[in-house]
């Protein structure tokens, strides 16, 4: 999990150093779905964000999902100028979904709809 903070802390340092235009937010989940950064531009609230997590049991994977697309469609609904902007979810996961709520193919079919693409890097002892 350690690895996975790193990772994600030197991308996003790394779209910031490079002068990217980006606008990310951090959700964690586990048996909970906590949004631990809200959509935002500045880098140090994603940094603040990423000290919060912490590696624990279970994975509402398909939830989270979910609950990230609803983020991201509501923020881009929120702010004039986004509706045409690329929205991309980034999972770092094991790749297993335990007991969500909601069923992968609902999810597949938000995401599609409104156009949000998922880049995934799974880890795991599997």
């Amino acid at each position: 999990m350690d690895l996975s903070l790193q990772y994600l802390s030197h991308f996003i340092n790394r779209i910031y150093h490079f002068h990217i235009p980006t606008i990310q937010g951090l959700v964690s989940f586990n048996e909970q779905i906590t949004v631990q950064c809200q959509l935002s531009p500045f880098v140090s609230d994603f940094d603040e964000g990423l000290k919060k997590i912490h590696s624990q049991k279970g994975s509402k994977l398909w939830d989270s999902l979910y609950r990230s697309c609803e983020e991201i469609s509501k923020f881009k609904e929120k702010v004039k100028g986004l509706k045409n902007a690329v929205s991309r979810i980034i999972v770092i996961s094991c790749g297993c979904d335990d007991n969500s709520q909601i069923k992968v193919e609902e999810i597949v079919k938000e995401l599609i709809n409104n156009k949000i693409v998922v880049d995934s890097i799974i880890f795991g002892d599997e």
